[in-house]
């Protein structure tokens, strides 16, 4: 069946019988137009359809064109270095053209449907020639081409790739991308040049993008790479995002400090990265009874409901109300929690003494701080619950446990460490107390932490405000080879590396010379080298008298080494004799 055009409609039938008889057009409520009127056995009634407009546009094609004849052609894609070429396009229904990159960014055609660039003198060995032309819808549209050059200098082409790409992460969690920077061009970079990473709150680059800080990449060589480059990211809240990374920019509207054979190849393609989060709740606080003046423990379990780990540790926290349904003064209780798995479950609990009779209330709140993010920030807490706290029929009596370990004072200090632990139950006030120092070391039912103590024996208490429940005596005392001076432990005086004695001689060791040992010194843990003490009393051999008359003195010569008495065979040798030759006169 023939068409024919009628305004913006297209027309079905025969034309001579058409536009004769009273016929009509109506269009229904779909956009169609009927022929209405009376029926012809000569022709037949035909839907009259509203005509579909043509495409808009076509996508650019770059063509490298013939400068002479001005003509299009294939030609002109392979060129000398320094051949003058020209770039042209078909455009289809668009507004203006331009070369944007490859060519003069200044050059554009307006309200054409083909273009030439004339003045493009390309001097590198490939040059990637891109045309973007805007559409009368708006649409931008872009294609490329390139151009080899004979003879043409080596230039880079930077690209990025995402390395390392977490495609599941958890919001509030910092999470670490990565990307290599590639140049696949013929030369190097010469120079550093910046790359970045941006985010975009949708998959595949859609939604608002974010540019993350930029970073500088060191030179590049040609067909080179380096390590990976990292970029860590906190994700605030859970959802499908995108990343990307791109080489020699800072920016999204940076356009770069490399020369390139592409500039527009610079970035990665974008990889989607599902958030998750977690979801915590708190039960209700047990038991809900307790006796006054009594140590009670209370517990609350808290679950992680969400689709992820929380990622990193929290506090959650008991609230206790001096009244029921959360009234009156309310005390919070803080508990630290590691962090949480997806479906998993943890109990927090303290131990409190209430001390009266009476009506109270409690409730437990995972989370305290909001630091994890959440599905839901508004049912991290516990409904309240009373907890009804009666007298004790029998008398509770405070009761205690403590230990702590004796240590080893370092040369040169006063104090060391000591572990203590401890435990005081049905107290008011419990607390513990080194009185040996005067310092309170907890306020609290319990103690494990490394302590410092000083010199002697310390005296660590465990007590109920004032009244001592449980107390012991863990000792400080300096190491061997050390004494105590009254302010710190020192080295012993067969140790210290002095002649304390003035006798010439240093140490039980001589400090490395066997010719120098104090003859004072029994061993390293002796504290005097004075050579009177009895175990010396017979030796002649360092006591500065020729006692053979033969002209040399000691061991040592009495400090003249040339003067040495051969019968000495050391410091604390008891005789100066030297059998055979030299006789008592």
């Amino acid at each position: 069946m023939t068409k024919y055009t009628y305004g913006p409609y297209t027309v079905q039938g025969e034309a001579a019988q058409l536009w004769y008889g009273p016929y009509s057009m109506e269009p229904d409520d779909l956009g169609n137009v009927y022929i209405v009127g009376g029926a012809d056995n000569n022709f037949d009634v035909g839907r009259i359809q509203k005509r579909e407009a043509p495409p808009p546009y076509v996508s650019p094609e770059v063509r490298f064109v013939d400068v002479t004849a001005f003509t299009y052609g294939p030609v002109y894609k392979t060129v000398s270095k320094g051949d003058v070429i020209s770039v042209g396009w078909d455009s289809g229904d668009t507004t203006s053209c331009s070369v944007i990159s490859g060519a003069d960014s200044g050059f554009q055609t307006g309200n054409a449907t083909a273009g030439f660039d004339t003045t493009v003198t390309p001097l590198y060995d490939k040059t990637v020639f891109t045309v973007q032309c805007i559409a009368t819808d708006g649409t931008v549209l872009t294609a490329s081409d390139t151009v080899t050059v004979t003879g043409g200098l080596g230039i880079p082409d930077l690209t990025a790739n995402m390395y390392s790409m977490p495609t599941n992460v958890i919001a509030g969690v910092s999470t670490t991308f990565s990307a290599i920077i590639y140049n696949n061009g013929t030369a190097s970079t010469d120079t550093s040049f910046p790359y970045f990473f941006q985010v975009a709150s949708l998959a595949d680059g859609n939604g608002g993008i974010t540019d993350l800080s930029a970073s500088t990449h060191p030179v590049l060589s040609n067909v080179g790479s380096v390590s990976p480059k990292d970029k860590a990211y906190t994700f605030p809240t859970a959802g499908t995002y995108s990343m990307r990374a791109c080489a020699d920019k800072s920016s999204s509207t940076d356009g770069g400090v490399i020369a390139e054979s592409d500039e527009s190849n610079n970035c990665s393609t974008w990889g989607n990265v599902t958030v998750s989060m977690s979801n915590l709740k708190a039960s209700s606080v047990a038991p809900t009874t307790a006796f006054a003046g009594k140590t009670t423990a209370f517990s609350a379990t808290i679950t992680n409901e969400g689709a992820a780990s929380t990622g990193n540790s929290f506090v959650n926290k008991i609230e206790l109300a001096s009244q029921s349904d959360g009234l009156g003064t309310i005390q919070e209780f803080l508990i630290s929690r590691a962090a949480l798995a997806s479906g998993t479950s943890a109990v927090s609990s303290i131990s409190y003494i209430f001390p009266t009779a009476g009506t109270y209330s409690m409730r437990a709140c995972a989370d305290s701080s909001n630091s994890i993010p959440e599905t839901s920030e508004n049912d991290n807490c516990s409904p309240w619950v009373d907890v009804v706290v009666t007298e004790s029929t029998t008398p509770i009596v405070p009761s205690a446990t403590l230990s702590a370990y004796d240590c080893t004072i370092a040369r040169g200090m006063s104090t060391c460490w000591s572990y203590v632990v401890g435990t005081v139950t049905d107290a008011l006030s419990p607390n513990f107390y080194n009185q040996t120092t005067g310092e309170l070391y907890v306020t609290g039912s319990s103690v494990g932490q490394i302590k410092e103590i000083v010199y002697g024996e310390n005296t660590i208490q465990a007590r109920n405000g004032t009244d001592v429940l449980l107390e012991i005596y863990p000792a400080a005392m300096c190491g061997s080879s050390n004494v105590w001076d009254g302010e710190y432990c020192v080295a012993v005086q067969c140790v210290d590396n002095t002649d304390n004695d003035g006798d010439g001689f240093i140490d039980y060791d001589g400090t490395g010379d066997a010719s120098l040992v104090d003859p004072g010194c029994v061993d390293s843990s002796d504290d005097d080298e004075n050579d009177s003490s009895t175990q010396f009393t017979d030796v002649v051999c360092s006591d500065g008298i020729d006692n053979d008359s033969d002209g040399y003195t000691d061991f040592n010569g009495a400090g003249t080494p040339a003067d040495a008495d051969p019968g000495c065979i050391s410091a604390t040798d008891t005789s100066e004799f030297n059998i055979g030759a030299i006789r008592p006169r």
